[in-house]
């Protein structure tokens, strides 16, 4: 096992390692250091490189780099996890007795958009979602400055956060989000059809504004989601919050731990709701 020389080598001084290995470069190294210079944190960098230096400054140095690199390779040979005092590989897990199709994610915040972002990927699987303070499926598009100005209101400073009634551009995600399905690169998007889905926002949230959280309910529907099964919880005086009973703090803050006494029971909401709709 090459772990244990890997943490030893940190201990050599950079300069011991830069000149001297004839190996490809480094991405990173790229632009910074010379053309035969890669790798320095590797075991074999700290080796290769005392072993040059040696053999250039001993009179027999090219009969100790051989005694060097022979005892390198003895180590190697006898190196292993037990040795080290490392435990043996965890069992696998046992099976359970869990039927997948009984699936839900819920998440809060950025656990919401990744809520969202398991429930569309692998929409075949997942029977249910709970969002708080979150938006569609691939809202960012891999663009940080969307994510944080168009997504949320997360950059810096606040005042450069474009969030509106349409900021994240619903009709693009839609598309993308078909298109995705048709090539197989995420489940078919007709699953997402069946999935019982659960928003909630609240007016006070200044980092995910509900109008991020009514962009989701929108993306939902465009992806032909009956609206009975979409419930949607807007709570007035609730900041970027988990709303509970009566755990937390004051329902109104944004803060660390991010649970909110806001004497709500988000169960009995649902539940209510649902009655409604049935009914």
């Amino acid at each position: 096992m090459l772990t244990p020389l890997f943490v030893l080598s940190k201990r050599i001084p950079r300069r011991d390692c830069t000149a001297y290995v004839d190996s490809p470069r480094s991405p990173l190294d790229a632009a910074s250091t010379p053309p035969r210079a890669a790798f320095r944190d590797t075991p074999e960098a700290g080796v290769n490189s005392s072993a040059m230096r040696l053999q250039a400054m001993h009179p027999n140095g090219r009969r100790a780099v051989r005694v060097i690199l022979d005892i390198r390779a003895i180590a190697l040979s006898m190196l292993s996890a037990h040795a080290y005092g490392y435990p043996a590989p965890y069992p696998p897990l046992p099976a359970l007795n869990i039927d997948i199709s009984e699936t839900s994610v819920s998440g809060l915040s950025s656990g919401g958009f990744m809520a969202v972002q398991l429930a569309v990927a692998y929409s075949s699987i997942i029977k249910g979602v709970g969002v708080v303070a979150a938006g569609p499926y691939y809202c960012s598009q891999n663009d940080l400055l969307i994510a944080t100005s168009r997504c949320s209101c997360t950059i810096q400073p606040s005042s450069a956060c474009q969030v509106s009634q349409t900021s994240t551009n619903v009709p693009k995600l839609v598309s993308l989000t078909r298109a995705s399905s048709a090539s197989h690169i995420i489940d078919d998007v007709s699953n997402i059809t069946r999935q019982r889905i659960v928003t909630l926002s609240g007016a006070s949230d200044a980092t995910v504004p509900t109008p991020v959280v009514t962009q989701l309910q929108q993306f939902y529907a465009a992806l032909d989601v009956p609206a009975q099964s979409i419930s949607k919880i807007e709570l007035a005086d609730a900041g970027h919050t988990m709303p509970t009973m009566n755990y937390g703090l004051a329902c109104a803050t944004s803060e660390s731990p991010f649970i909110g006494r806001c004497h709500v029971d988000c169960r009995a909401s649902n539940k209510m709701r649902a009655a409604r709709q049935s009914g």
